[in-house]
């Protein structure tokens, strides 16, 4: 059937819109009784500006208005059940979005880039939401996601650059890789309880983050979940987490301190690297192994306790932690890794067991192994020409 713009043809089960002409300008109304808007039914529809969905629509298929760049406004009806991928991307004119209670997919891609969408708010009957399904919404200030929902796929809203008010239910389970990465507006958010899974990247580049709050359930830090969130000040990592991954809090400029709880055992590489404002920190007994580079180039750390039971300091680990005046390694440290204490240009105290094995310039030029005698000799002195205290327990000979 041919309806002016629209074929529409009719199937044992479904009857289908397969295609509008694309030299369709305005508005299109999509007649009653259609039920499955096809593949590309609408694709580079360039000039329409709206689309009425009746009630009788169960499914928007894949790339169905695809890059229609004018299209300002749709209503999706609580027959839908189903939007497929890439269904709306590229509508960039899109300002207003309206998905009611019944929907229960959102496809990968299915909004990307309808930069125009001021806020959003998705129905708790859809329990996933797609890969990427709304990434690069740039304009887009608000979003609540309606108890019921329980994931939030990878890249979800990665780049939505402008999104500031983020409202999550008490649903939620799984927070997707990237899938607020970019999100340059953000500047707080409260991760519900319920949540037990959070991505690699998963806040990477949120540059305006300032406070996060964990749920107590969570058992990791991701890979480079808050690396270069740059004002990031205000975390908790709760009692739960046994691991800190590789470069999770990167480039946190603004981190002072972090409470590293006693449950953690492993310290990824890069985990604190280049947190330049971070002043304090303890290293808990529990940590078998400080990752390579782990706190390198924390220029403003001062005060720093590495508590009984760590056995590897990493390659590395504290490099040009400028502040450092005195390190105590305790008995447990089986080594300390090549360059873990190197460029620390204040560093004058150093307390090493006996019998540890120490990396190549492990402690850049005060290194304790060389000499014996600057404790003894005050006209002994580093590069700088400070005193170098130095107290080394070696074993002794029977």
């Amino acid at each position: 059937m041919k309806d002016h713009w629209l074929t529409i043809i009719n199937q044992r089960n479904a009857t289908m819109l397969t295609a509008c002409d694309r030299n369709a300008v305005g508005n299109i109304v999509i007649p009653e009784g259609v039920t499955v808007i096809g593949e590309r039914a609408f694709a580079k529809c360039e000039d329409l500006t709206s689309v009425t969905i009746p009630e009788s629509v169960t499914e928007i298929g894949a790339e169905a208005f695809d890059s229609c760049f004018r299209l300002k406004s749709i209503e999706i009806p609580q027959s839908v059940v189903t939007i497929g991928d890439r269904a709306f991307e590229g509508c960039w004119g899109m300002k207003s979005l309206t998905l009611t209670e019944g929907l229960k997919v959102i496809g990968s891609k299915a909004f990307e880039s309808c930069w125009g969408l001021s806020s959003l708010t998705v129905p708790g009957s859809v329990g996933e939401i797609g890969e990427a399904a709304f990434k690069s919404c740039v304009h887009m200030k608000s979003l609540t996601l309606s108890e019921g929902v329980r994931t939030i796929g990878d890249r979800a809203f990665m780049m939505c650059r402008g999104l500031a008010s983020v409202s999550l239910p008490e649903s939620l389970t799984t927070i997707g890789e990237e899938a607020f990465t970019k999100c340059d507006s953000l500047d707080s958010l409260t991760i519900p309880e319920s949540v037990g899974q959070i991505g690699i990247r998963a806040f990477e580049w949120c540059s305006s983050l300032k406070s996060v709050k964990l749920p107590s359930g969570l058992s990791s830090i991701s890979e480079e979940m808050f690396k270069n969130c740059a004002q990031l000040s205000d975390i908790t990592i709760p009692e739960s987490v046994t691991k800190i991954g590789v470069s999770a809090f990167q480039n946190c400029k603004g981190l002072k301190t972090v409470n590293i709880p006693k449950s953690v055992t492993d310290i990824g590489c890069g985990a604190f690297i280049w947190c330049e404002g971070l002043n304090s920190v303890v290293i808990p007994g529990n940590v078998k192994s400080v990752g390579e580079v782990a706190f390198s180039g924390c220029s403003g750390l001062s005060d720093l306790t590495i508590s009984e039971g760590v056995a590897v300091i990493g390659d590395y680990a504290f490099e040009r932690c400028q502040s450092l005046t005195s390190v105590t390694i305790p008995e447990s440290v089986t080594l300390v890794g090549d360059g873990a204490f190197s460029a620390c240009s204040r560093l004058t105290s150093i307390t090493v067991p006996a019998g540890i094995t120490v990396g190549k310039s492990a402690f850049g030029n005060h290194d304790p192994l060389a000499r014996t005698d600057r404790e003894d000799n005050p006209k002994d002195s580093d590069r700088s020409g400070t005193f170098f205290k130095r107290i080394f327990r070696r074993k002794r000979n029977s």
